[in-house]
């Protein structure tokens, strides 16, 4: 795999006049210590225009994702969450939320610290369960930004992460079934699993929260647009584990 698969050479032009993009957080301190975690594939691009609402991404190796409530969607029969998610640091850079909200399939919307939508996780109609999950993530100015759909079974399944063309960047495993784990690792890996680039963690934090926590961890220089990509995985993973709950308590 060449580095240059991870990099930009090309810019999107001027966001339209009616975007209100706020001040972006743009640091964060290295993981555990100061020691690099994973070995960077890109090439920096820290300097490259990416899409609108995306900067405070550009030099973040991590992101916590933190359920916030529980609501429901208007059929009644599949509960939907909110998440709050934030750097190292604790500073909550965007929130998601349910929208277009359907019997066993509804949209998540990324909205940034203001409130502004900037990029759309969209199921496939077509999808009424997580097999055969399809997303689509879209930015607010209608631009493709990647794809992400399920490969394997429903165990241990394979999110495959693709670019807006539909090519696979990353594969998502989950290496091994454990019981009773405190945190979940799964492994982000190159298209052709050869190399572990990052991490998509679901965090235990007690037998009776009501709340949930995940890390997602990348490397610093991958391209904005990839690193929101990935969270369209961490979705996947987040509706299975919901589907699962239901399934148990049906």
């Amino acid at each position: 795999m060449s580095t240059n698969e991870f990099s930009r050479t090309g810019v999107y032009g001027d966001a339209p006049p009616s975007y209100q993009a706020t001040q972006p957080i743009l640091s964060q301190p290295m993981p555990y210590g100061g020691a690099p975690v994973f070995t960077n594939l890109a090439t920096s691009t820290f300097a490259v225009a990416c899409l609108p609402g995306l900067e405070s991404l550009r030099e973040l190796d991590e992101l916590n994702i933190e359920m916030q409530l529980v609501d429901c969607c208007s059929c009644k029969c599949e509960p939907a969450f909110t998440y709050k998610v934030t750097n190292n640091l604790d500073q909550t850079l965007f929130s998601i939320s349910p929208v277009n909200t359907r019997c066993l399939s509804y949209d998540m919307q990324l909205f940034d610290s203001s409130g502004n939508p900037v990029v759309l996780f969209q199921r496939c109609h077509e999808c009424k369960c997580c097999a055969g999950l399809k997303i689509e993530v879209i930015h607010t100015l209608g631009t493709p930004i990647g794809t992400a759909q399920v490969e394997a079974g429903f165990l241990n399944p394979t999110f495959i992460v693709g670019d807006a063309n539909g090519q696979t960047i990353f594969k998502v495993k989950r290496p091994a079934i454990e019981f009773f784990p405190k945190t979940i690792d799964f492994s982000i890996l190159s298209a052709d699993e050869s190399v572990e680039i990052g991490k998509i963690s679901w965090v235990w934090i007690g037998w009776m929260a009501r709340q949930r926590l995940y890390k997602i961890r990348f490397p610093r220089d991958l391209v904005t647009e990839m690193k929101v990509a990935l969270l369209s995985a961490w979705y996947m993973i987040e509706a299975m584990s919901q589907a699962s709950r239901r399934n148990r308590t049906n």
